[in-house]
């Protein structure tokens, strides 16, 4: 006969095949019939038997009918009963579990019967009985995820919790699950680190028959997992885990083996998902300088060349450890000081900042500095060339700000440089007599060939040309001797330009401009005055341009 445990009426039996099976004895009984089958008295069929861990005593009962029955407890429980009757016929009954040897399947129990007949004549046999064991089943399991950003660190919103109860679905049978436990075999925290150092994890068994595990990165706790006796358990995120580079997710799959009273084993899988936050840039200080403060010619250095910032950024657990100009970028590409290319360097400072340092040939330019804190510095060394009548220039520096495990996030930095012009603030007069030509009846007793200067205001960027401005006509309407006169520009090697007045073939006067603001007047002709006029005033207006095209 066989009977299965995982028929008893218990939690998680499915309780398909009866527990209580009959047979029979096929006797030759002779002239004298058989008149009692009684277990062997000598026997000892439950020796050593448990169920649920206590002995199993076995008692006989004689009935009024000539049968025998024999009840088998285990403490005031009962585990089976087994009845043999006159006419040959028996009955198992299985009522409770018995405990198996751990991951043995079934358990063979023998009950030697002898068989007696009227005068006292014997014959023995065996029934024997086979108990199938039930193992547990775990039939789900809940998937816990939680997120860092939770984590109650600099940045972390911690909108949701960071400590997730979950259950297994166990069929249980009868033996009932004693216990859930991580796989000794299994390394679910190989290969781990937080913040860098590696992450270990450590068994405790509780008085309750329930097991922590706690995972700690040196000094600093990490997460711990609770596996209770019921099924339930509970996961508690305490510290970052380092993720790989820009990724999202981390699953951390704890096998657990679930043992029931008598030993035996099924394992399932809890899935942890480890959601990584990243950092982020919410607010960028932007900057502003203006060549006018570089310590040049002409500067008024009323305000700082070199500005501090600072970005504004949600951290997330992982912390930041470094703002880093993006490498694609190229903030400088075309920018030129003076008409020279403007180059960038990087530099990696040894407490993990970044210095930018902008030259172009053998002048410095600017420098940029980001540090680890999201604090950063631009300093103005030299003037930038701007585009002609352009006011400003936008320097555009792309940051990427990674954390301890990779996560990176973009923000740009955008550095306004002011452009200074030139400022012509005062301009010498000049006055020239007609009666010092060298002429019939001229006196000579002054010049005709004067210079006079332009107090100019230049900025960095240095005036490179005094030009008359071609809009203008200064003799318009200028007669010598009753000669319409002209005038030409030429542009002469040294960057001056000379303006030659002439009334047909005759020279009237020249003006020279130099770069470096002189100037000179030469009258060689008379110029023709309204009549009863003492005085005529020629005006010539000059514009001085500056490296980059500013003018005034």
């Amino acid at each position: 006969m066989s009977v299965d445990e995982d028929d008893l009426a218990s939690i998680g039996s499915d309780g398909s095949e009866p527990i209580s099976v009959g047979g029979n004895f096929t006797t030759t009984q002779g002239s004298d019939r058989v008149v009692s089958y009684q277990l062997d008295g000598s026997a000892t069929p439950v020796d050593g038997l448990k169920s649920q861990g206590v002995d199993v005593v076995l008692n006989e009962t004689a009935n009024p009918d000539g049968s025998f029955t024999y009840e088998a407890t285990a403490g005031t429980n009962a585990v089976f009963t087994l009845t043999v009757n006159t006419d040959g016929s028996y009955n198992f009954t299985l009522q409770g579990p018995i405990d198996h040897a751990p991951n043995s399947d079934e358990l063979l129990l023998n009950f030697p019967v002898i068989a007696t007949d009227f005068d006292g004549d014997t014959s023995t046999a065996t029934i024997p009985v086979t108990i199938v064991d039930d193992k547990p089943t775990i039939t789900d399991v809940d998937a816990i995820s939680v997120d860092e950003d939770d984590l109650a660190s600099i940045g972390s919103d911690q909108s949701n919790p960071v400590s997730i109860d979950g259950n297994f679905t166990t069929t249980q049978g009868s033996d009932r699950v004693v216990s859930y436990q991580l796989d000794n075999s299994a390394t679910p925290v190989d290969g781990l680190k937080s913040q860098g150092v590696d992450v270990t994890l450590a068994e405790t068994a509780n008085p309750d028959g329930s097991f922590t595990y706690e995972a700690t990165a040196g000094a600093n706790a990490v997460f711990t997992l609770t596996v209770n006796t019921d099924g339930s358990y509970n996961f508690t995120l305490q510290g970052p885990i380092d993720h790989a580079s820009s990724s999202d997710e981390l699953i951390l799959n704890f096998p657990i083996i679930a043992t029931d009273f008598d030993g035996d084993t099924s394992t399932a899988t809890i899935p942890v998902t480890i959601v990584d936050d990243q950092p982020t840039i919410a607010d960028v200080v932007a900057l502003s300088v203006d060549e006018d403060d570089l310590a040049s010619i002409g500067s008024d250095q009323s305000n700082p060349i070199s500005i501090d910032g600072n970005f504004t950024t949600t951290q997330g657990s992982d912390r930041v450890v470094s703002y880093q100009l993006d490498s694609a970028a190229t903030p400088v590409d075309g920018l030129k000081s003076q008409g020279v290319d403007v180059t960038l360097n990087e530099t990696a400072n040894p407490d993990g900042s970044f210095t930018y340092e902008a030259t172009a040939g053998a002048n410095a330019v600017f420098t940029l500095t980001v540090n680890t804190d999201g604090s950063y510095n631009f300093t103005l060394q030299g003037p930038i060339d701007h585009a002609p009548n352009s006011d400003e220039l936008i320097l555009n520096f792309p940051i990427i700000a990674t954390d301890f495990d990779g996560d990176s996030t973009t923000a740009t930095i955008p550095v306004t440089i002011v452009d200074d012009k030139p400022t012509i603030t005062d301009v010498d007069a000049i006055s020239v007599d007609e009666d010092d030509l060298a002429s019939t009846g001229s006196d000579q007793s002054n010049p005709v060939s004067i210079d006079g200067n332009f107090t100019t205001t230049q900025g960095s960027d240095r005036v490179v040309s005094y030009q008359l401005d071609s809009a203008a006509t200064s003799v318009d309407g200028l007669k010598s001797q009753g000669v319409d006169v002209s005038l030409n520009e030429t542009a002469n090697p040294d960057g001056s330009f000379t303006y030659e007045a002439t009334a047909g073939a005759n020279p009237v006067f020249t003006l020279t401009v130099n770069p470096d603001g002189s100037y000179n007047f030469t009258l060689q002709g008379p110029i023709d005055h309204a009549p009863n006029s003492d005085e005529l005033v020629l005006n010539f207006p000059i514009t001085a341009t500056d490296f980059d095209g500013d003018t005034s």
